[in-house]
């Protein structure tokens, strides 16, 4: 598999993700690049790769710091285990938890449409 260059990630204008704003949704993000990385075709850890360079402030700081703390001769990061370690910082469980609850407690009333 050829690699592929760092601006053909880039020419797609992928978000970027701070960590520092609540309004940030990281699920949002890595579904983003999620479709990226597929339409890519690109290797795991090449992706993580590209989205490193996506990532602004605290989750910059959260990368690096997760990244020195791997064993000295782990493995690259592959994407699936890279989105694990960020929706488990970035997206607490009991945020995770209370967003289901919230799913399975909708309820859509006659003047509402789908989407809504």
């Amino acid at each position: 598999m050829a690699e592929v260059p760092l601006s053909a990630f880039t020419k797609l204008n992928p978000s970027t993700f701070s960590g520092s704003y609540i309004h940030e949704d990281p699920y949002t993000f890595v579904d983003e690049v999620s479709w990226i990385y597929r339409g890519l075709g690109c290797s795991p850890t090449r992706m993580v790769q590209f989205v490193a360079f996506r990532l602004r402030d605290v989750a910059r700081g959260w990368y690096k710091t997760m990244l020195l703390a791997r064993p000295a001769r782990s493995l690259l990061l592959a994407w699936d285990e890279f989105v694990e370690l960020f929706l488990v910082h970035f997206l607490p469980q009991s945020v995770r938890d209370s967003r289901a609850r919230e799913f399975e407690t909708l309820v859509q009333t006659k003047q509402m449409s789908v989407m809504e």
